[in-house]
């Protein structure tokens, strides 16, 4: 029997409540790394709990997207559980704005790697904006996911639930220059990474998600005089299946 940890998000800001099961009855340590509001990955694994044996183990940890695991021994030997992608929420926050942040830290998972003469995506630069325009703020290249322009849409009805579609634009945007040529292929690769990520999937986060839609945008679009800015991306639609009248 292998260790492994399950995950129940406490919807109040505070944290959670870890299950740990095929232990040994011996210290336990859950480990945790976080991922941050801007989608930012911490550099290393840190000691969140530990607890003598299996059960359960209250993990304080601010509202956000973490992967934690089990180290623990199983018929003396040391062994690690499964790794789990895990949330902790705020019960007042929107379903909407919990489909963003989901999208955000499904992506903060990736390698945005340098190709072509294109430079790399770091975590930090996925920006959740209102209006998906550069704002001074902006690092090149980035990813900036946002709302303008889009509505929900009502997918179907049960009994007593209904089935919304969250819309969340997600653009790569980078500066055009006379290395546009070289940096295509670049380009492509991270659309690529992004559409696959997120395509007919469902986000960890949110419970309400029965899938992602997405619908795809121009491969290129030129922006802004003289085509200063390219972007590139999609409309991903979050379907949600969500109680009415509460």
């Amino acid at each position: 029997m292998a260790i492994s940890i399950a995950w129940a998000d406490s919807q109040d800001g505070t944290g959670g409540v870890a299950t740990v099961a095929g232990a040994d009855a011996a210290t336990v340590t859950i480990y945790k790394q976080t991922v941050d509001a801007t989608g930012l990955r911490s550099p290393a694994f840190a000691v969140a709990g530990t607890r003598s044996g299996n059960g359960t183990l209250t993990l304080t940890l601010a509202p956000g997207y973490y992967w934690i695991y089990a180290q623990g021994l199983v018929s003396g030997a040391l062994a690690i559980s499964n790794l789990a992608y895990v949330y902790a929420t705020e019960a007042t926050d929107a379903l909407a704005a919990r489909c963003v942040d989901a999208v955000a830290a499904r992506l903060a998972g990736l390698s945005m790697a340098a190709l072509n003469g294109s430079v790399s995506i770091p975590n930090d630069r996925i920006y959740k904006r209102t209006v998906a325009a550069p704002d001074g703020t902006m690092a090149y290249p980035c990813i900036v996911l946002s709302h303008e322009g889009q509505r929900e849409s009502q997918e179907g009805t049960t009994t007593g639930k209904d089935d919304i579609g969250y819309p969340v634009n997600v653009w790569v945007l980078d500066r055009d220059d006379a290395s546009r040529e070289a940096r295509r292929k670049g380009w492509l690769k991270w659309r690529q990474q992004v559409f696959r990520s997120l395509r007919n999937q469902r986000l960890a986060g949110v419970t309400e998600v029965l899938t992602v839609k997405v619908e795809p945008g121009m491969v290129f679009d030129p922006k802004l005089p003289d085509y200063q800015i390219v972007v590139l991306g999609f409309v991903v639609r979050v379907l949600c299946r969500e109680l009415r009248g509460t």
